[in-house]
């Protein structure tokens, strides 16, 4: 096999969701098959409504039977922890440069040219009950209750507390750090309430948008958020953005979402949007070869063949 080639495994369900894993032998990418590294991965292969949270640990498997498998428990390089934050179908997680295939030939993990890899996924579900917490987010928008600092965009002041914002954080704990009580902190070109509503709710602003990636989509309603929640470093915000952006992908809007993703350094938008190309792609180049091939059969039934080119083409075909 060669680099960019993979083994996909049959799916397997954990929490009601479907996995897969894939391996590239000679890895994904020309660095990684350069330096002999094999890659592997995680992928949701299924729908999901809400965000989930999950531990992931890979293992190779010593088949001599003496039980030293080697285990590689995945971190992520944004968040700094062992959760992840799944937030859309198609959501990878693994290693580009898994492990030197050179460190696998002639060892007790390989036998009879077989590899094994488990895979461990442990789904974390909150049993939290519900509190009144947007309620009184509701009230403290309109009484201004206790606020000690003001955020001014676009001429509008809206009120809040400077330790709830230097808890949700490192940006806006900078921010608030050096101000004054009942000082203003002027912030360009956000969507303040929808950022502040996910400080102290925990939630996603529901609000009507016009489509992502027509002309006007640079003043999209998400696409703010996301640029907020870039700029003040709120990385759950981020994650819940760019799956609500990724619904709203189309043939016609996913070049202007991998503009956003690079910009707004939306790593797994980006991921999905490239996905989505490639597989529209293939689809595309699928549908052009077939539609080449009933062409040409169409207008090879209308030209005279005599035996010998009949049975020349039969041969070839």
């Amino acid at each position: 096999m060669g680099v960019e080639e993979c083994i996909e495994s049959t799916y397997f369900m954990v929490d009601g969701h479907k996995w897969v894993i894939v391996f590239y032998p000679r890895g994904r990418t020309e660095i990684a098959h350069k330096e002999g590294y094999t890659s592997l991965y995680l992928i949701l292969d299924s729908d999901i409504t809400s965000l989930l949270l999950i531990c992931l640990e890979f293992s190779i498997l010593d088949q001599s039977c003496r039980g030293n498998h080697l285990v590689f428990p995945y971190i992520s390089s944004q968040m700094k922890s062992p959760r992840l934050l799944v937030s859309f179908r198609g959501s990878t997680y693994g290693f580009r440069k898994f492990i030197k295939w050179s460190s696998l030939e002639s060892s007790d993990y390989v036998k009879d040219d077989c590899l094994k890899i488990s895979c461990t996924v442990e789904v974390f579900t909150s049993r939290t009950p519900p509190t009144n917490v947007g309620i009184d987010y509701s009230r403290f928008f309109k009484r201004k209750e206790r606020a000690n600092v003001f955020l001014k965009v676009e001429g509008e002041s809206i009120c809040a507390h400077k330790s709830k914002l230097a808890a949700s954080s490192p940006a806006f704990r900078l921010l608030v750090s050096d101000t004054h009580p009942q000082e203003e902190i002027v912030i360009p070109d956000m969507e303040p309430r929808a950022v502040l509503q996910f400080i102290y709710t925990g939630t996603l602003m529901e609000e009507e948008h016009e489509e992502i990636g027509d002309k006007n989509s640079g003043n999209s309603f998400l696409v703010k958020v996301l640029a907020a929640a870039d700029q003040f470093d709120l990385k759950i915000l981020k994650k819940m953005c760019e799956s609500r952006i990724m619904e709203s992908a189309s043939r016609e809007s996913v070049a202007y979402l991998l503009h956003i993703a690079d910009h707004y350094r939306a790593t797994e938008l980006k991921a999905a949007c490239l996905r989505f190309s490639a597989k529209n792609r293939d689809e595309n180049a699928e549908a052009q070869h077939s539609s080449s091939k009933e062409k040409e059969s169409f207008a090879n039934m209308f030209q005279p063949l005599d035996r010998v080119d009949v049975m020349q083409k039969i041969k070839e075909d």
